[in-house]
């Protein structure tokens, strides 16, 4: 190869890399960043091929070492300050300060914080002039008197200068109008010329009603919102058979977000809920009572009636479709209750009047075994059979016997037993 080919692929290209390569050392060129390294004899031994293979590892060494950032800069109304190319990280360097008519340059700022020009570039950046203004013998103060809104800083402007308009005030329910000096409006395009205190002047915020319709769900209100401001959600309504689904402006869903700026009426929109019959069978043959049905809304629960009672049967609960019932499960469709009964174990007490010859058979009445003889319906009997047979329906100075001895009607009946009324 060309020796003076390789003088220059050594000392030429390989020196664009010098900003990331370590020394030359031992013929080796180290890049520390990219972890590159090349015996560049071994390479330009290579002829033609090695030159081509160096070529193109340099190439790309050099384009991953030279990313380049813009940094902007801001002047704020000052001189123009062109931008500038950075390589990643390195520093940029400090430009020239600004000028601007009647005003003293401070400092550079990114992001509203004092630049630090020791600190590398990673990324685009704008830098923004930051200045304060230059006074002269003839400086005015200008106060603002904000009315009770919040504080306006006073500024210090020189002899025939301008004030510079501030961010208008804010004052709870009003609305800010402008600045006046001795009654007018004041205009900033004049010049100062001596101290000035400039005043807000507000307007009173109206007041506007919204009218909360909760259509059957609860009582109607109306609320007083200042002009601007938002309203709170109003509590959930729950109207009978309905399930609330949003509230409503001229039929479209309220967003609470709005300011208020008119008089209007947000009304409760509902949905129809489902109800469902729930009937209730005694399951007694030939029974004419019965127990009133009930309309339930949906995933709603029916409320558990009274106990039902019948002669000579135990009420056992509530069945649907032959299993019992649960009244905390939800209603979802119509259901028919059936009364489900256990037959009491029943002892017969036969009576007998033995005062007449032969004796007469008076009937039976039935107990629960283990239970006493109801004097109502021993009685029923005794009136029936003494009507008949002593045209007397109060027969009395007898008593019953069991067995020869006389019955305690107290006593707990546990057999079929037979009674005998004797005088």
């Amino acid at each position: 190869m060309d020796n003076k080919v390789d003088d220059y692929l050594e000392d030429t290209i390989i020196e664009e890399l010098t900003d990331d390569i370590e020394p030359l050392e031992n013929n080796k060129v180290t890049n520390t960043k990219k972890g590159i390294t090349m015996n560049l004899k071994m390479l330009f031994g290579f002829g033609i091929g090695g030159v081509a293979l160096i070529c193109a590892i340099v190439a790309a060494v050099i384009m991953l070492n030279t990313e380049k950032y813009t940094v902007s800069f801001d002047t704020d109304g000052g001189n123009k300050i062109a931008s500038v190319k950075v390589k990643k990280g390195k520093t940029v360097e400090r430009p020239k300060n600004p000028t601007k008519i009647d005003y003293q340059f401070v400092e550079w700022q990114l992001d509203g914080k004092k630049y630090d020009f020791d600190k590398k570039v990673t990324k685009n950046i704008t830098l923004t002039a930051t200045w304060e203004i230059k006074l002269t013998d003839d400086v005015y103060t200008i106060t603002f008197d904000s009315d009770g809104g919040s504080v306006v800083n006073s500024q210090n402007v020189n002899g025939n200068g301008q004030v510079l308009k501030p961010i208008e005030p804010t004052k709870e329910h009003y609305k800010f109008v402008e600045w006046q000096l001795d009654g007018e409006k004041y205009d900033f395009d004049s010049l100062v010329k001596q101290d000035l205190t400039l005043k807000a002047i507000w307007e009173k915020v109206p007041v506007r009603k919204v009218t909360i319709d909760y259509d059957g769900g609860g009582t109607n209100t109306v609320l007083e919102v200042y002009e601007g401001d938002t309203i709170k959600t109003p509590k959930t309504p729950k109207k009978t058979g309905y399930t609330f689904v949003e509230w409503q402006k001229d039929g479209y869903k309220y967003d609470f977000d709005t300011p208020v700026i008119s008089d209007f009426t947000l009304t409760a929109y509902y949905t129809e809920k489902p109800t469902f019959k729930v009937t209730f069978d005694l399951n007694i043959p030939n029974s004419t009572d019965g127990i009133p049905g009930q309309i339930v809304e949906e995933n709603g629960k029916a409320k558990k009636p009274n106990n039902p009672s019948r002669n000579n049967y135990t009420f056992a609960g509530w069945t649907l479709n032959g299993s019992d019932y649960d009244f905390e499960s939800p209603v979802k469709s119509d259901i028919k209750l059936v009364a489900k009964w256990t037959e009491l174990q029943l002892c017969t007490i036969k009576l007998i009047d033995n005062n007449a010859d032969g004796g007469i058979g008076m009937g039976e009445i039935k107990v629960k075994c283990g239970g006493t003889i109801s004097t109502t319906q021993l009685n029923e009997v005794i009136k029936d059979h003494c009507t008949k047979n002593y045209s007397n329906p109060e027969c009395s100075g007898f008593k019953w016997y069991l067995n020869g001895s006389v019955f305690d009607l107290n006593t707990p009946v546990n057999d079929n037993i037979t009674l005998s009324m004797q005088y």
